[in-house]
């Protein structure tokens, strides 16, 4: 039997949206500092020069050292230490901000740390997470487990998500199996996650194969996966054979396909004969599929011609070979157009020549328009000439060509030119609004002319906000628009709130004025969640409010799931409130696991808890997949529960094939003829 979901409530991670990056302040507070060890040219440096503002914080001493003069010392052997890194934070120039602030924290001392930390917070919001960041650094490499302590009490905007950064930075590539073992006394959830990217990544650079194994021991997987496709890059960079005879322990499914991609890649920019004979012997045939394609398009930037001479004689299915000759000849038109040209023109009419065609096509755009055009002509009709002209029209010099945009758009067909006519307007509308409305507005009603108009207006409402508003009130009826009048006025809410809703009360009493209401609470709601409520409550109806709970709630739940949760669940009765309940739950699950599972068990039984769970459990498959399953067995409503989990299943075979097929073996929760079929899949 499964494991009783109440049972595992704390033991549910939930991870939502873009993981951080190299470390978890990056997604708080901008760019991280530049490395230490990176100095500017010596003609590039300039003497650090000490502001003479006065910030009337408490002095924190320097060290003293013998024969050593302190760029910092004040000349009583202190610092006025908020002064100085405000001084040194009003630097425009990277290097000369970085020096100035690295002359003052390296030296001071480090029983005066804590209190520079302590002070952090009397800097502007803007300045905190730098400072702190490097403050943190300093810390760390004489005390780094007392500085992450301290960094913890700091409140996130006081300077503790940059001082927790750099303070694990400093740590994983100092100490990393004491960092380890602070980080596995971490709940399971987001934070968690970003410091283990911090410290598999730091200690990848030295010896990857103890990384891969901190990453097995912290249990990393789901959509931490791409942690362990760093290890392993890293890893391939310096010895491929060993990266790959280790990535074959990895379980079967598609992450372990995306290492064998990045080590065949690098492998073969070293020895594509070695790397060819390795990927040749994969066994799953996604997997070798899909290294061969690396391993070409490694080799062509090297030598194309050897790789397309190899690719169009591979011993691989047509299909393959074909996608092999495309690739080679695509890297080699980035290298010698003209060479690849003549190669892609002498291949006989057919597939392969129409799909080294499209690839050359895309690849030429911004290059060669000219030449992208004449090699357009040589596809015969179909999908690869919509998908190659659809192409050019993004991503080529069209795009800043509206005449030629507009004729590529012509060709065409009728289905495809929605988003596409958006792009056109878009670009159209940089440089001349009035002609981009013109040509949108007379584009023939349907989904194309909405898309187009809505990004005129949206544009346009960057520089006039009120006149983009009220154009679209007058001339594209909002009532069968909502898109472009809503887009043209979040605008004018981003840029002056104020004046916006000044305006958008005058309006008459009906569906156009809850909705911009409802529109100017969602974008508050950041920023001021008590006026955008009271702005909720007071401005629309009770018709408006069900339907706008669910973005509003949305909204506020990327910066405080719990309070968001908290309000959706005291709003009346509905399908408005189920649906707002769904959004919150799956975000707040990405924050907040524990807390989400333990709200959760308290939710009464009915329609609500059981679209609050399908949230939950979709949010915690990729991290504990069995926990997810076991939450979304006590759905009540049956056909509800056996959709759910039939949904889990498959997501959880194409994540991790070997365990899903385990767990679907051993489970009663779904019918002898539905494991079969989903044991069927590759």
């Amino acid at each position: 039997m499964d494991i009783p979901p109440q049972s595992r409530s704390l033991f549910l991670i939930g991870l939502g949206g873009v993981l951080v990056g190299a470390a978890l302040g990056y997604m708080v507070r901008g760019d991280a500092p530049a490395a230490r060890g990176a100095n500017p040219p010596e003609e590039g440096r300039k003497k650090v020069a000490m502001t003479a503002e006065v910030s009337g914080a408490a002095p924190v001493r320097v060290e003293s050292k013998a024969g050593e003069k302190n760029a910092a010392d004040g000349g009583d052997g202190t610092v006025d230490f908020v002064a100085e890194m405000r001084g040194a934070m009003k630097e425009v120039v990277d290097w000369d901000r970085l020096r100035r602030l690295h002359a003052v924290i390296d030296q001071l001392d480090p029983a005066d740390l804590e209190l520079a930390a302590s002070q952090v917070r009397l800097l502007p919001p803007g300045q905190r997470y730098q400072v702190a960041w490097i403050l943190g650094e300093r810390w760390a490499s004489f005390d780094p487990a007392a500085a992450m302590a301290f960094a913890r009490k700091l409140g996130r905007d006081q300077g503790g998500n940059g001082m927790m950064t750099g303070v694990f930075q400093k740590w994983a590539g100092v100490a990393p199996d004491a960092a380890r073992a602070w980080l596995e006394a971490l709940p399971l959830g987001q934070e968690r996650s970003g410091f283990t990217q911090t410290l598999l990544s730091a200690v990848a650079k030295s010896d990857p194969a103890t990384a891969l194994q901190m990453a097995m021991r912290l249990n990393v997987g789901g959509r931490d996966s791409y942690v362990i496709g760093n290890i392993f890059s890293q890893w391939a960079a310096d010895d491929p054979a060993a990266a790959a005879t280790a990535a074959l322990a990895l379980p079967v499914g598609r992450n372990r396909e995306n290492v064998f991609s990045n080590i065949a890649s690098s492998w073969a920019a070293k020895d594509p004969a070695a790397a060819l004979a390795w990927a040749g012997q994969l066994s799953e045939p996604r997997a070798r599929r899909n290294a061969l394609s690396s391993v070409a398009g490694s080799w062509a930037q090297n030598d194309p011609a050897a790789a397309f001479a190899w690719a169009q004689s591979a011993g691989v299915d047509v299909a393959t070979r074909r996608n092999l000759v495309a690739q080679t000849l695509n890297v080699w038109m980035g290298s010698d157009p003209a060479a690849a040209q003549a190669q892609i023109l002498a291949l006989p009419p057919g597939a392969e020549r129409n799909a080294a065609l499209s690839s050359a096509i895309q690849n030429l755009g911004r290059q060669d328009l000219a030449t992208a055009l004449q090699l357009l002509g040589q596809l015969p009709d179909g999908r690869l000439r919509t998908d190659a002209t659809r192409n050019l029209i993004y991503n080529s010099a069209a795009a800043y060509d509206p005449q030629v945009a507009t004729q590529l758009y012509e060709m065409l067909p009728v289905s495809q030119r929605s988003n596409v006519a958006a792009n056109i307007a878009t670009n159209m509308a940089q440089n001349d609004v009035a002609g981009a409305l013109q040509w949108a507005a007379a584009l023939p009603a349907g989904r194309a002319r909405q898309e187009a108009l809505r990004n005129v207006t949206q544009t346009w409402a960057e520089n006039d906000p009120r006149a983009a508003v009220e154009w679209v009130l007058q001339n594209d009826p909002p009532t069968k628009n909502e898109n472009t009048l809503g887009s043209a006025f979040s605008a004018w809410v981003g840029a002056a709130p104020d004046d916006a809703l000044k305006w958008a009360a005058a309006l008459p009493a009906g569906e156009i004025r809850d909705r911009l209401s409802a529109n100017f609470a969602s974008q508050l709601v950041d920023s001021d969640p008590q006026r955008a409520i009271a702005i909720f409550s007071s401005k629309l109806s009770p018709e408006a409010q069900a339907k706008a709970a669910s973005g509003l709630a949305a909204t506020w739940a990327n910066t405080d799931p719990a309070a968001a949760t908290a309000w959706v669940a005291q709003l009346p009765a509905g399908e408005g409130r189920s649906n707002a309940l769904s959004q919150v739950v799956y975000q707040w699950a990405a924050a907040d696991p524990t807390a989400t599972a333990a709200w959760l068990d308290h939710l009464p039984t009915g329609d609500e808890r059981d679209g609050a769970i399908r949230s939950f459990s979709s949010q915690a498959l990729d991290t504990d997949p069995e926990g997810a399953l076991a939450w979304a067995a006590t759905i009540a409503n049956q056909n509800q529960r056996t959709n759910q989990i039939e949904s889990l299943a498959v997501t959880w075979l194409r994540n991790d094939s070997a365990a899903a097929r385990k767990w679907i073996s051993r489970t009663d929760q779904l019918t002898p003829e539905r494991k079969a079929q989903l044991l069927k899949r590759e």
